[in-house]
């Protein structure tokens, strides 16, 4: 009768084990899926979104920094950073539009994030007078130009 009882404590002791390791298998798994998904979801958010951080990194890393020939604004109000990109504004998104323009035309801008007479005339000279202001979907274009998806 003693006998019966260890087996079966050790049955019972076995079963406990391979429930705790099915368990660490199922965690396992989901943990891996879990991850999987994130970085489909991140590839998915880069591609889809070319105004990103990411993508004003890979801007950054792929055009070589250009000589001088943007001039900062000297006015007194604040600085535009949204669209329409135009005289005064200045920012990330003036800097990319600075660096596609000296990537694509060697427009010889100073890549200073600062949108003056200079980059608005690199900008007509090379994109025409009427992506002047630039808009939104001018800029996305440019960028996509300037750094292809492989990139």
């Amino acid at each position: 009768m003693a006998a019966l009882t260890a087996d079966k404590a050790t049955a019972i002791e076995k079963a406990k084990f391979n429930k705790r390791i099915f368990i660490g298998l199922i965690i396992l798994i989901a943990a891996a899926l879990i991850t999987f998904g994130v970085i489909k979801l991140i590839k998915f958010i880069r591609q889809k979104n070319i105004l990103s951080g990411e993508q004003n990194n890979s801007i950054q890393k792929t055009i070589s920094p250009g000589s001088s020939g943007s001039s900062k604004s000297s006015s007194s109000t604040p600085a535009k950073t949204d669209f329409p990109l135009d005289i005064g504004s200045s920012g990330d998104h003036v800097l990319g539009l600075q660096r596609a323009l000296n990537k694509l035309y060697n427009a010889g801008l100073a890549e200073d994030g600062q949108l003056g007479p200079l980059t608005q005339s690199a900008v007509v000279k090379n994109l025409g007078s009427g992506n002047f202001p630039v808009s939104e979907n001018a800029y996305i274009a440019l960028l996509k130009r300037a750094v292809p998806s492989g990139s």
